[in-house]
């Protein structure tokens, strides 16, 4: 029975790429949609390549490295049993998933899983469409393969690992990097054209059409090319400050001499600065703060005013909380960071090995 299922679902599959249901459950759009068509296929084509490594590293009794969370193995031949039952009985549900359309489209999910890799493990943020999440994962790849080997040579070092020019160069040039990445935009078509627009010239007429002047220009894409070209070149000037700046301080051994006074003292400053930035400000801004307050205690200029008839201004407490973030995000952070990694990168090299 259960094979007559799985072939059922098989010419299922099949017979979508022929001819699929329009609009689909799962669809985002009413009407024909194209990528629809291969939902159904890509799904069982990744499910079964899931179901043929289960079962090859159960039938050939693969060894499995010891992976371990809290002293929970992560990796073990009882969960890679239990992992290959939820796949085939995920499959053999595959009429009902997709009659109720509770997965999403083939180009939604591959962006999803993109989006969630880039931010779980580089630390990435959301991204608007498939080509946005791959530039992203891509950057996000080619960054840490340069600073991995920058880290690589600092932490060959026999001595002291953690406290040497290399690994001061490396410490610069990671914060710089950062730096660049959280202002780069997860979307790559402004910056493709910034490069098309100084590669070829786009001046010239366009053969088969005559100007006369009453078409008219979008001045949107222009403006952005201008924003993200000073934006390059402000990054341009800061990230060598930046990696220099960091660089000069890591070098000068107040990560090694300091401690562990110095990561104390930055515990609490960070937390403290949390709290009240993240916390005490937002509260005193709502309206009814803890709900124990009927009116908020950092009010708004317009608050007592029946009809705001002019421009809201920026209060006081404003300008203190973008202060407040200014040096929690440029200072506090890279401080902790930079205390942390140079403390922490022996005991991880003894753990972990190079």
């Amino acid at each position: 029975m259960w094979s007559f299922i799985f072939c059922f679902i098989i010419a299922s599959c099949q017979y979508t790429l022929l001819k699929s249901v329009q609009p689909d459950a799962a669809s985002p759009t009413h009407g024909y949609n194209r990528v629809i068509l291969y939902s159904r296929p890509v799904y069982f084509c990744l499910c079964c390549l899931l179901l043929n490594a289960f079962q090859t590293s159960i039938d050939y009794r693969l060894t499995l490295p010891p992976v371990t969370l809290y002293g929970i193995a992560l990796l073990s031949s009882d969960l890679i049993i239990k992992a290959k039952d939820i796949a085939v009985i995920f499959v053999l549900f595959f009429p009902v998933i997709f009659s109720l359309g509770l997965l999403p489209q083939v180009n939604t999910f591959l962006m999803y899983l993109i989006e969630q890799v880039d931010i779980h493990i580089f630390g990435g943020t959301a991204s608007t469409s498939l080509i946005s999440a791959f530039y992203c994962l891509v950057r996000s790849i080619a960054t840490v393969a340069v600073l991995y080997g920058l880290a690589y040579f600092a932490l060959r070092e026999p001595n002291n690992p953690s406290q040497n020019i290399m690994f001061s160069i490396y410490c610069g040039f990671l914060v710089s990097l950062c730096y660049h990445l959280s202002r780069n935009a997860s979307d790559p078509t402004v910056l493709w054209s910034l490069i098309k627009r100084h590669l070829w010239s786009e001046d010239a007429p366009k053969k088969g059409k005559e100007d006369d002047g009453t078409e008219l220009v979008d001045p949107l894409p222009l403006k952005l090319q201008n924003t993200v070209l000073t934006r390059l070149l402000s990054d341009a000037i800061l990230c060598v400050f930046i990696a220099v700046f960091v660089f000069a301080i890591h070098v000068s051994t107040v990560f090694t001499v300091l401690q562990p006074y110095l990561q104390m003292v930055i515990h609490v400053a960070v937390t403290i600065w949390g709290f009240l930035l993240h916390y005490i400000i937002p509260q005193m801004k709502k309206q009814l703060p803890w709900l124990c307050c009927a009116h908020p205690i950092l009010k708004a200029h317009e608050f007592d005013q029946f009809e705001v008839r002019e421009a809201a201004k920026i209060m006081w407490f404003e300008k203190v909380q973008v202060w407040l973030w200014f040096v929690e995000k440029n200072a506090l952070y890279p401080l902790l960071f930079l205390s942390a990694l140079t403390t922490d990168s022996p005991s991880i090299i003894k753990n972990f090995g190079l």
